[in-house]
């Protein structure tokens, strides 16, 4: 489920469920992911990043999907800006991690502190779809042999 956050400093605190309003809003979603300050590295994470939330807003009919990484500390900066654009849209908040953690239960909200938005901390993993996935890539590895 869900939670509204309202700057809380970690998962839970201050979080309060999304209502029915809120729901009927159109949805936007920002992805966070780690990041890198390096710029080899910062280029493919903005570059994946970006083609992962195109196509997270087509399957999901997101209004619209962007993302932001904690390296370099964009977040916050990111949410605002699209908060102040959008400003009717509602706002889920997806980390980009594959395990739950510091990052996603103290690191994220707490740079998010003050904003309005919904996020569940949730990672990517444990989840049968990761499982099914990298089953999939293996073997169509195996088959490319």
């Amino acid at each position: 489920m869900l939670a509204e956050q309202e700057g809380a400093p970690s998962e839970g605190a201050g979080a309060k469920p999304a209502t029915a309003a809120a729901a009927r809003r159109p949805e936007r979603l920002l992805l966070v992911a780690h990041g890198s300050r390096e710029a080899v590295f910062h280029g493919r994470w903005r570059e994946g990043m970006a083609a992962l939330a195109e196509r997270v807003r087509e399957l999901g009919g997101f209004a619209g999907a962007h993302s932001a990484m904690l390296l370099p500390n964009q977040a916050a900066c990111k949410l605002r800006a699209l908060q102040r654009r959008y400003p009717d849209d509602a706002f889920i908040v997806v980390p980009l991690f594959l395990s739950e953690g510091y990052f996603t239960r103290t690191v994220i909200p707490t740079r998010l502190a003050g904003l309005n938005y919904r996020y569940n901390g949730r990672a990517l993993l444990p989840s049968p779809q990761i499982a099914r996935w990298m089953e999939r890539q293996i073997r169509e590895w195996i088959s490319s042999l």
